[in-house]
C-alpha cells in the first residue's frame, strides 16, 4: 500500500494494534469505532450519521408510558393538557389552575366516557384516563357545591331558520 492511496479510516483502524499506540485507543472510543476489524469501524460510522435515541429507564419488556393529552372542557372553553399517565388529578389540577386562576380545590374533573368524578389522590393510569380522553371541568359555586356541567357543542352557535 502506497501513501498517495486512499484508504477507509475503517480499514487503517483494522490494521493498527491498538498496543502501539494508546492514542488510538483514545480516538476508538471517542467515535465509537472498534479497533479489532474493519466491519465494526464500517457500522460505527453508520451509528454516527444516525441521530442517537433517547433512552428510558424501566425494566426490559415493561411498557413505557409515553406523554399524552387531554382534553378539558367547560361551557365553550376546552383546554388542552398534556400529562403522563402516572400523573395525579391533582397535579392536572395545578396545571389547570395556572390557565383559570381557580385554585384546585375549587375545581372537580369528571372523565366523561364514565360520568365519573377523578379523585385527586389516584393517578390518571387507575382511573382509565387515556389519550385524548375528554374530561369535564366544574367549578365550586358560592354555596360550596359545584355547579352542573355544561359543554358548548357545535349546534348550540347555530343559528335555527
Amino acid at each position: 500500500m502506497r501513501c498517495s492511496e486512499l484508504v477507509p479510516f475503517s480499514s487503517l483502524l483494522a490494521l493498527v494494534s491498538p498496543a502501539i499506540d494508546p492514542r488510538l485507543v483514545s480516538v476508538s472510543r471517542l467515535l465509537g469505532v472498534s479497533l479489532v476489524n474493519a466491519t465494526a469501524g464500517a457500522r460505527a460510522h453508520r451509528r454516527l450519521r444516525r441521530p442517537a435515541r433517547r433512552r428510558t429507564g424501566g425494566q426490559i419488556g415493561a411498557p413505557q408510558l409515553a406523554s399524552m393529552y387531554i382534553r378539558v372542557k367547560r361551557n365553550k372553553s376546552t383546554y388542552f393538557i398534556q400529562c403522563e399517565p402516572t400523573e395525579t388529578t391533582l397535579s392536572v389540577k395545578q396545571k389547570l389552575h395556572s390557565l383559570i386562576d381557580q385554585p384546585p380545590s375549587n375545581q372537580q374533573l369528571v372523565l366523561l366516557a364514565t360520568n365519573d368524578v377523578l379523585e385527586d389522590s389516584k393517578t390518571l393510569a387507575d382511573q382509565k384516563v387515556e389519550n385524548d380522553s375528554v374530561v369535564a371541568l366544574a367549578l365550586r359555586k358560592d354555596d360550596d357545591e359545584f355547579e352542573e356541567i355544561f359543554i358548548a357543542r357545535p349546534e348550540d352557535f347555530m343559528s335555527s331558520s
